[in-house]
């Protein structure tokens, strides 16, 4: 049995210390090029899936009135309609945008007439020292979030 570590067809080969630049290869810029590109995006499609979300929302419009009570103390009414198409996956706590504005929907009402509207508390009203609100009275863009998912959950 022969046990030799290097097969003599190899060692008949390399017979001077210059060869085995001929076997090694250095790699070129282009490589280079084509890992880093490939590692952005791995980390660019990494970054996006945890940060990013989908959502699945219902656009609608929302009535705003600055109102004062008894006491004098002043605050935001926002009243948000509710399509009919949406009214079952909504309740007490959905998340909202009003102008821009995020909130919550913190109550649900149906008239005599079948139709939806619900209550809406803002994050931030946007109360100023002087009584003032960031939205002033009227009528605003709105939209009810009705499901908010992470591409990371598709994954999990």
């Amino acid at each position: 049995m022969n046990n030799r570590m290097f097969r003599q067809k190899s060692l008949d080969q390399m017979s001077s210390v210059e060869e085995p630049r001929d076997y090694l290869r250095t790699v070129g810029p282009r490589l280079w090029m084509l890992v880093s590109v490939v590692v952005l995006l791995v980390v660019g499609s990494a970054i996006y899936v945890r940060a990013a979300t989908m959502e699945n929302t219902a656009e609608t419009i929302a009535d705003v009135a600055m109102v004062e009570d008894a006491e004098g103390n002043s605050g935001l009414l926002i009243a948000m309609q509710i399509p009919s198409n949406v009214v079952k996956a909504v309740h007490s706590g959905t998340r909202v945008v009003v102008a821009g504005q995020p909130g919550e929907l913190y109550s649900i009402y149906t008239d005599a007439d079948g139709r939806s509207s619900g209550y809406v508390m803002l994050d931030d009203p946007g109360l100023r020292e002087d009584g003032t609100a960031a939205l002033s009275d009227g009528t605003y863009e709105a939209k009810i979030i009705l499901e908010s998912i992470s591409p990371f959950d598709f994954l999990v």
